[in-house]
């Protein structure tokens, strides 16, 4: 979750350092234009990783089980599966998750 937005900040800098001037020749002015720019950027696009971040944090089951068409297994449906993870559970003294 961290790598994403460093990520996004690392391209959109080298993006806004090749389009920051038309200067070719003053390579470092054009690395500062292109930062400054850049933070700019990020100062708008902050919140919307924050957000994103905090909603992908507290609801990544049901993303992912929305996106893989998962459903619960119980132990009417799938009582060979249900038992094995049951007993498993039970010999490594664990609670019972949902399968």
């Amino acid at each position: 979750m961290i790598l994403f937005p460093l990520f996004l900040f690392i391209i959109c800098r080298l993006i806004m350092a090749f389009f920051a001037t038309n200067s070719y020749y003053n390579m470092a002015y054009r690395f500062n234009e292109g930062l400054e720019m850049t933070m700019q950027i990020f100062v708008l696009l902050l919140p919307i990783i924050a957000i994103r971040g905090l909603i992908t944090f507290f609801f990544q089951k049901q993303i992912m089980f929305s996106f893989s068409g998962a459903k619960e297994v119980t132990r009417t449906e799938n009582p060979e599966i249900y038992n094995i993870v049951e007993n498993l559970c039970i010999s490594r003294g664990l609670t019972m998750p949902k399968i």
